[in-house]
């Protein structure tokens, strides 16, 4: 009896460690908060390091799981649907053009953005994908944030229509800007705006702007570029 007794006990004991047990390396004395501890100042905890084939490849990650992706040269964690970049910056894509070219004037025509891969000065390419002049695409489902500007340094007197919309795979989601603009002599003129949107994986995004030529005007015109900007982020 003293003999089951005994074993009972022992067992009991395990159980009992096993609920509170604690993991820590290079220490006796981890935080009370903490499950598992690794305290060093001469060597680095190293995550699973493999391709990105391999880390697409894993079948059923949990979520939180984390990889260092050496195709990528980045971290990775899973958030229970698919791997994501652990960096503290949000995905973007970001185009500047100058002072070249010229903006077209017409008669409530849309019109491209012109910006392409000419004007690209950052692209998180994960995440984006140019097509041709104003149209991205997004390589993953979220919420993004859209802007856009122009600005001409010699913009005809008068009174014109402007307009600066957003398709998503052809059909408009919004407006960034619209308005009437009315100068009384020729001068320098820009507008901008801000819309957020959702967009899945493989959607083809476009920015168009429309700026109405003269209103007695037969064929279009132009204004110089000042310059053109266009920047989206993915913000979840």
């Amino acid at each position: 009896m003293n003999k089951i007794k005994a074993i009972l006990i022992f067992f009991i004991s395990l159980v009992s460690f096993s609920v509170s047990a604690q993991v820590a390396i290079g220490t006796t004395t981890p935080d009370d908060g903490s499950a598992f501890e690794i305290n060093s100042t001469s060597g680095a905890f190293v995550p699973p390091r493999m391709t990105d084939t391999q880390m697409q490849a894993i079948p059923t990650p949990l979520q939180g799981a984390m990889v260092y992706n050496t195709t990528k040269n980045s971290l990775f964690t899973f958030n229970g649907t698919e791997w994501l970049l652990f960096n503290g910056s949000l995905p973007t894509i970001l185009f500047n053009r100058g002072q070249n070219g010229n903006l077209t004037l017409g008669d409530d025509d849309y019109y491209h953005l012109p910006v392409d891969d000419t004007y690209l000065t950052y692209n998180d390419s994960d995440y984006y994908e140019v097509i041709s002049i104003g149209k991205i695409k997004t390589l993953k489902d979220g919420i993004y944030s859209i802007k856009a500007g122009l600005s001409t340094s010699n913009l005809r007197s008068g009174n014109r229509k402007y307009v600066l919309s957003v398709k998503r795979n052809g059909a408009l989601i919004g407006y960034l800007v619209r308005g009437q603009v009315n100068l009384s002599s020729n001068d320098y003129w820009g507008t901008s705006g801000v819309l957020s949107f959702q967009s899945n994986a493989n959607d083809v995004i476009e920015v168009e702007y429309v700026l109405n030529r003269d209103s007695d005007a037969t064929s279009v015109q132009t204004a110089p570029i000042r310059f053109v900007d266009l920047s989206i982020v993915k913000i979840k």
